[in-house]
């Protein structure tokens, strides 16, 4: 059997009788796509977002890398541009999101000064600086962390990974970790986020990762591995998959 291939022709189909007739708006004559709808809106007129397009690669510098590291970059280019397509629900999510993307892109592209890059064109690590700023995420943080409460076993394991990572000792944690998650780990098995909430199985891992990272018979002992063991069985579905918390979503993340 032989297959040839053939190219693509550009013409547009019809919107499908099953997919896309809920979202046609007779009062406009086309298609009225639903919030958060992906498209391409390169036949639209420039909005703020393809002018900060234009605006960043009209301003774009020379490289700093030398032309064999930039032969050997290893970053697609697909991440050195602003993104081609736009979620046309504006939101101050968002906005923010844009913000971040055009302060990444000067790193992701070589371009921004005083920044040595490998032979991949990869900013090389500032290990020091960021060893300083994840033990400082291992103390107490700002007021508006409140609002994450439920998030602390994550951050805190993320601070232990990128620490351990760069092979620093962390065994100094070890008493406070142990004391942070302890009040947090119910009698029915697993941990919550929190002081009094309900097990859920994302901030169980993140702990449970922790208490691995720091080590040690007195951290994996916080755990109640006959009460885990049972909620982890209430969890488990039909399909193989698991339930995030009892009652809850499934999460392909946590199978």
């Amino acid at each position: 059997m032989i297959f040839t291939r053939r190219a693509m022709s550009e013409r547009r189909f019809p919107p499908s009788s099953l997919i896309d007739s809920s979202n046609h708006d007779p009062h406009l004559g086309q298609q009225a796509h639903p919030p958060g709808f992906v498209e391409d809106l390169s036949h639209l007129e420039v909005d703020s977002y393809q002018q900060d397009k234009l605006n960043y690669n009209s301003s774009r510098t020379p490289s700093i890398m030398s032309a064999a590291t930039a032969r050997a970059s290893m970053i697609p280019d697909m991440f050195k541009n602003l993104p081609p397509l736009r979620d046309l629900l504006n939101t101050q999510t968002s906005q923010v999101q844009e913000q971040t993307i055009l302060e990444c892109l000067p790193f992701l592209g070589g371009e921004e000064s005083g920044i040595s890059y490998n032979n991949h064109g990869v900013p090389h690590l500032n290990r020091k600086r960021h060893i300083a700023f994840l033990h400082k995420s291992l103390r107490k943080l700002p007021a508006p962390y409140v609002a994450a409460d439920a998030s602390r076993p994550w951050m805190f394991y993320w601070a232990l990974a990128g620490l351990s990572a760069m092979g620093e000792d962390i065994s100094s944690y070890q008493e406070s970790l142990i004391s942070t998650v302890r009040p947090i780990q119910n009698s029915s098995g697993g941990f919550g986020g929190g002081n009094g909430q309900m097990s859920h199985l994302a901030p169980t891992y993140a702990i449970l990762l922790s208490l691995a990272i720091v080590g040690g018979d007195e951290a994996l002992a916080v755990i109640d591995r006959k009460a885990m063991w049972k909620w982890l069985g209430t969890l488990k579905q039909p399909d193989g998959g698991f339930q995030m918390s009892v009652g809850g979503e499934e999460d392909v993340r946590y199978v």
